[in-house]
């Protein structure tokens, strides 16, 4: 009788096991994605097998390293699982369960981020993965029978809680710092612990001392060679030799140059320390077919999105190095520091950058022809100068006081609104606008002049760059900028290009001839306003003494100006230009930063005709369906969130060929005749002095790009002064170089002899 209720209870548990199993063969639990996505490759009998975490991934809606080693490898199929944060722990456990079931590819390839030993990664909950670990652990079909009641029961709970993780210490070298928990502050403000996908969140560098922590957390410390990473790392090598399959191990870049900003010589001597202690785990299993390939130092700044993700090129770059290391070549590779030893395991020969070389720029000097007009050659030296046009622009129209500021500087600021003439492309005089920042004195003060112009902010009508201000969107901080060079002493003159205004017409982005007599028309007026006698409830003036200053696509519309100063407006006394990651080809651009095509695109069809360039022959047909609208409705804040950086999610795969080939005036002779046309720089100007400001990690011009740049303006008798910013992003190059610029200009309005990087060949 004792028996019946043991008996009912097992007959119980067997009939709730039965129903279990049978909800569970009619309502499947899912599986975590990449785990199911790792069996289906196996399945299909891939060649090549690439784990990894983020760095294949982000930034989200970018072309992965993955599908750019597939297309490397056409012969082989490409199977790719990653997910942030994965690492060599997680990946040692796919190989294991890829061992139990008797399926393996022939090469496995695998990356090794030197952050994922930090506490910050190695020691965070989330970061363990511990369901996806023990679904692998018990394979799919007890996992798809187990996994409800095995959540309930918290089996797939981290074996770190949340407080130890807080209380890991954290280490620089053997230097004990502090514990986690002192440098989770530095990002109260984001999700912290329990989201995976929150593995590469940053942390903005804001100050030295933050950042200088950051790094210390991420890649200060120093690495055992009894780290349980490394173990697993061992064992996936010696899995590969008793299957039969090559494992590429590599180590990921770092963005050397935005750690050694902070932490000096420091931060490179201390990843040299730790790959040698990766490279001496793996040279002690001595496997033949096991590769370790040290990427970490090899690319420089402008191939990063930040410390560890990179833009499409610096995937490409690891892609072609993981392509040839699968066929069994040595692929070059970027010359790392000298302190880092080379792998005893195959790892590639170093050798120089390698870097696309960008078009010959050449400034057309006749007037970029409206569809009407005869087209126009391309010269790539100057021209000589032409009398003074006969219709020129200047003259002020209206004059409108706005408000006073106190922005941090020596002097407040009146700001007015002018309006002012221009030419059109018909040397038609028109009318646009510009914010006129005047510092305020109480007694009689001149100012030098200084014409401010915007980089792109879109072409439609709703992106003008005067309404940044008033609408209080985010199109490059012009007013900001504008103040804090008034507030410093110089009047500031900052133009609407010109139709901005005009209900029937766009923006004429990147076409140098009417955004050079814009901002030169703009500067007469800031004089002018002056000299028309205008009702002025101010003591300042304006000096004899005018600069041009431009950020991005502004730096075309500065050196557009520089070209025709000498024709169009040689009265101004100008002297000199100052460019930040200064933009002056739009050829190049197309090519560089795609992001930034379709306003190039849609602006050059509305300006030289529809019959130049079809949209559907540049771009994927996602961009096509609604071309136009999108293009006028999506001001430059909206196309980072919208368009790709990507040149293969942009363009159509015949164009990106064509264009990256070097072939575009071969195929759309018409298209190429207008960009070389419309680049700017190299067209006259050169008694004027050039200041260029350049950031290292500058994505949308490239240093190398602006280098030869310079190299051209001096071939043609320019003085050029060129500061570069280590590990400055494209806006970043602003406020770094702005006293530099502040000095620079300070000297030129006082005739002292300026410094330039031109030889005296040159």
């Amino acid at each position: 009788m004792k028996t019946r209720p043991l008996f009912k209870t097992s007959v119980f548990l067997v009939l709730l096991m039965v129903l279990h199993s049978g909800v569970a063969a009619l309502f499947p639990p899912s599986l975590p994605a990449e785990v199911e996505k790792f069996d289906r490759l196996l399945a299909q009998g891939v060649d090549v097998l690439y784990l990894g975490d983020s760095t294949l991934l982000l930034p989200l809606g970018e072309v992965t390293t993955g599908e750019i080693l597939q297309e490397l490898l056409p012969e082989r199929q490409v199977g790719q699982v990653a997910h942030p944060a994965y690492g060599l722990g997680v990946f040692h456990d796919y190989a294991a369960h890829m061992d139990r079931h008797g399926t393996s590819p022939q090469t496995l390839v695998l990356p090794i981020n030197l952050r994922s030993f930090s506490p910050a990664w190695d020691k965070r909950p989330a970061y363990q993965f511990t369901k996806e670990r023990r679904i692998l652990a018990l394979g799919h079909p007890w996992a798809r029978l187990l996994l409800r009641p095995l959540e309930a029961f918290g089996f797939f709970q981290p074996p770190i809680s949340q407080r130890e993780f807080m209380d890991t210490p954290v280490y620089d070298g053997d230097e004990r710092v502090g514990q986690v928990r002192d440098f989770e502050t530095l990002a109260a403000d984001e999700v912290l612990q329990e989201e995976a996908e929150n593995a590469y969140r940053e942390v903005a560098l804001e100050d030295e001392e933050t950042a200088q922590a950051v790094l210390t957390y991420h890649y200060m410390l120093s690495l055992e060679p009894d780290h349980r990473k490394l173990d697993a790392m061992a064992e996936i090598a010696e899995l590969g030799t008793r299957r039969g399959f090559n494992v590429i191990f590599y180590i990921s870049p770092v963005n050397v140059e935005q750690g050694e900003r902070f932490l000096e010589s420091r931060f490179t001597e201390r990843l040299s320390e730790n790959i040698q202690v990766v490279e001496s785990r793996l040279d002690a299993a001595t496997l033949d077919n096991v590769m370790l390939l040290n990427m970490a130092f090899d690319l420089p700044a402008y191939d990063f999105t930040d410390l560890e993700h990179l833009t499409e090129t610096g995937k490409e770059y690891v892609a072609e190095q993981i392509a040839s290391a699968v066929q069994g070549e040595k692929a070059p590779s970027e010359t790392g520091p000298a302190e880092v030893t080379a792998t005893s395991t195959a790892v590639p020969a170093p050798a120089t950058v390698t870097v696309t070389p960008s078009p010959t720029q050449v400034e057309a000097d006749a007037t970029a022809t409206p569809p009407s007009a005869p087209s126009v050659t391309p010269s790539a030296t100057p021209v000589p100068p032409t009398p003074t046009p006969t219709v020129t622009g200047g003259d002020v129209t209206a004059v409108r006081t706005i408000d006073r500021y106190t922005p941090s500087g020596p002097y407040p600021v009146d700001l007015m609104r002018i309006t002012f003439e221009t030419v059109n492309e018909f040397d038609e005089i028109v009318e646009t606008q510009a914010d006129l920042y005047v510092p305020y004195v109480e007694s009689e003060e001149a100012f030098p002049v200084l014409g401010h112009a915007a980089g792109t902010t879109g072409v439609g009508n709703g992106c003008a760059p005067l309404d940044e201000r008033t609408t209080g969107r985010s199109w490059g901080g012009y007013h900001g900028h504008s103040l804090a060079y008034a507030a410093q002493g110089y009047i500031v003159v900052f133009p609407n290009w010109l139709y901005f205004e005009d209900p029937e017409r766009i923006h004429s982005y990147f076409v140098a001839e009417l955004q050079g007599k814009t901002l030169l028309d703009a500067i007469r007026a800031a004089y002018r306003v002056w000299d028309d006698d205008q009702v002025l409830e101010t003591q300042a003036e304006p000096a004899q003494s005018a600069f041009m200053m431009g950020y991005s696509s502004g730096g075309h519309a500065i050196f557009a100006a520089k070209d025709r100063a000498p024709r169009y407006a040689p009265e101004l006394p100008i002297k000199g230009v100052v460019g930040f990651g200064a933009v002056t080809d739009p050829g190049l651009l197309l090519q560089e930063d795609p992001i930034f095509g379709p306003y190039l695109v849609y602006a050059y069809r509305e300006f030289y005709g529809d019959d130049l360039i079809d949209p559907a022959e540049v771009y994927q047909p996602r961009w096509v369906s609604n071309f136009e609208d999108d293009v006028l409705t999506t001001c430059v804040d909206q196309i980072f969130s919208y368009y790709s950086h990507s040149a293969r999610r942009m363009y159509d795969d015949e164009f990106r060929e064509v264009l990256y080939d070097g072939r575009l005036a071969e195929v759309y002779p018409e298209f190429a005749e207008k960009l070389d046309a419309n680049a700017a720089g190299l067209g006259g100007g050169t008694d004027i002095a050039v200041l260029i400001l350049q950031g290292t990690a500058d994505t949308v011009i490239t240093p190398p790009s602006q280098r030869a740049f310079v190299d051209q303006l001096c071939g043609l008798g320019n003085s050029v002064t060129m500061f570069e910013y280590e590990a400055a992003s494209h806006a970043d190059v602003r406020w770094r170089g702005r006293s530099d610029a502040l000095a620079w200009m300070a000297d030129a309005a006082q005739g002292a002899e300026l410094p330039s990087d031109c030889s005296p060949s040159e």
